[in-house]
């Protein structure tokens, strides 16, 4: 039991890593020009929440089945993405840097739900949350790019 516990925390944190190192410059976002701007704790519960279903996700798969490369390249290539958005935006304040990780970031999200559903069905459906979370952040980008 430990050890399942210690295996889904580590997982968990893994996906803090860019907020621990490279926190969210509320001040820059503020500072752009949009027509909607979410309070900082309301983005810093939806990433929390979208964080524990994607581990739950992961560590469901993990424990129960065998999982194949492209499942693992998928995951890998949306955890990278995810990580660098917040570098290239609250580190660099590159927008167009930013929406190229959006980009691939929804993209991803999209193939690894696919491929979680090929593998679990069940563990697929923690993901939705993240495929929308990542298409209303792509919209809102886009928009933010066209105002600024």
């Amino acid at each position: 039991m430990f050890r399942k516990i210690l295996i889904f925390l580590l997982l968990l944190i893994l996906w803090f890593f860019s907020s621990i190192f490279i926190p969210f410059d509320y001040g820059y976002y503020l500072s752009l020009n949009t027509f909607i701007k979410l309070p900082s704790n309301i983005i810093s519960i939806i990433w929390i929440i979208i964080y524990i279903l994607n581990t739950t996700s992961i560590y469901l798969l993990i424990k129960d089945n065998e999982l194949n490369n492209d499942y693992y390249f998928i995951l890998i290539m949306y955890y990278i993405s995810n990580q660098l958005f917040t570098l290239f935006f609250s580190y660099f304040h590159n927008l167009i840097l930013s929406l190229i990780i959006i980009i691939i970031s929804s993209i991803s999200s999209i193939y690894l739900y696919i491929e979680t559903k090929k593998i679990n069905k069940t563990s697929s459906y923690y993901l939705i949350p993240n495929f929308i979370w990542n298409n209303i952040l792509l919209i809102l980008f886009i928009i933010i790019i066209i105002i600024n």
